[in-house]
């Protein structure tokens, strides 16, 4: 369970001595706070020695780009859609990050990686000639030093959930 993850990662770096914005565990977060969390991590950055970005939940890539789907994710029926309802990992949480100048920076994806939008957007794509590569999230790359990235799985695979467990098993070896 995404929420389960997230409060327990939320405990452990609070247990590290990381400050926890919002002030423990975040969770079924819609696009406003989700968007809200990030800019409020990426402006506290600016005075930490190390920023960690941990997300649970649902996140797909389309072509090279990777976004976090938030709780009020509505079904979509094109890229329109998908670029204003859900959340740019790169342009969100990634440039933020660097633009704040902190050292050390971690994003941790916990992340499911089938597209369930991935019917529709072949289809809209198709419809004005064009083709879209559907997948899970993927790797990332360009960005700087101090950039430290885990994955649940590796690029195009399906990350585990846990089969009804607390924790998914990247969490719980996390």
């Amino acid at each position: 369970f995404p929420s389960h993850d997230s409060e327990d990662v939320a405990g452990a770096l609070k247990k590290m001595g990381y400050r926890l914005i919002g002030g423990g565990a975040m969770k079924e977060l819609t696009r406003e706070k989700l968007t809200e969390a990030v800019e409020r991590l990426t402006t506290e950055a600016k005075r930490a020695e190390a920023a960690v970005f941990y997300f649970s939940g649902h996140g797909v890539q389309i072509g090279e780009e990777n976004y976090l789907l938030p709780v009020d994710m509505p079904n979509i029926t094109g890229m329109a859609q998908m670029k204003g309802r859900a959340v740019s990992l790169r342009e969100s949480v990634m440039v933020g990050l660097e633009e704040s100048g902190v050292e050390t920076k971690v994003v941790v994806l916990d992340c499911c990686r089938d597209n369930p939008f991935s019917t529709q957007l072949e289809a809209a794509m198709a419809s004005v000639g064009k083709s879209v590569r559907t997948k899970g999230v993927g790797e990332m790359s360009g960005y700087g030093s101090g950039f430290y990235l885990a994955f649940a799985t590796s690029p195009g695979k399906e990350a585990l959930d846990g089969n009804g467990k607390r924790n998914s098993p990247f969490t719980s070896a996390l």
